[in-house]
């Protein structure tokens, strides 16, 4: 595994990932990933957390962005894989990684389990994007079970 970028929008949190990762393999960025950059509104917190976009006080990164692409054919960090798990923003972040994903073709591992149309739409956007990869769903064997994650394996 080469560099790592974790996202995490929540201060406290941010806070505690940044004690517990070693900063020569993990880069923390303090934000939400989504559609587009910007900022966005948190409520709740965990998996009863939701982001509205707007004026907030979250700052809101695509990955398109931060990994340069704003093209498909930019010249942009080489990525291997990626894992999003959004608390129910995982089709925002699949779109503002539109240029990545069809440039870098990474495996992928995208929480299914937030929102019942997750089940569908997330599936749909992922094949759109690299259709020569294959896809699977899976159930984690353990507790929680709704658990559950579509893998974009190239």
């Amino acid at each position: 595994c080469g560099r790592i970028l974790a996202f995490e929008p929540n201060p406290q949190t941010f806070r505690k990932l940044v004690r517990n990762v070693d900063p020569a393999r993990v880069e923390c960025i303090l934000a939400a990933c989504g559609a587009k950059d910007g900022s966005a509104s948190q409520s709740g917190s965990g998996r009863g957390s939701r982001l509205e976009l707007g004026e907030g006080e979250v700052a809101v990164r695509s990955l398109d962005s931060v990994c340069g692409y704003p093209y498909i054919q930019s010249a942009g960090l080489p990525v291997g894989s990626l894992k999003i798990d959004a608390e129910g923003e995982d089709l925002p972040v699949l779109q503002g990684a539109a240029n990545l994903i069809t440039a870098c073709r990474p495996a992928m591992c995208v929480s299914a389990y937030h929102r019942a149309e997750d089940l569908v739409d997330l599936p749909l956007v992922m094949k759109r994007l690299d259709y020569k990869s294959k896809l699977y769903f899976r159930k984690k064997p353990y507790v929680p079970a709704w658990d559950t994650v579509f893998y974009l394996i190239p």
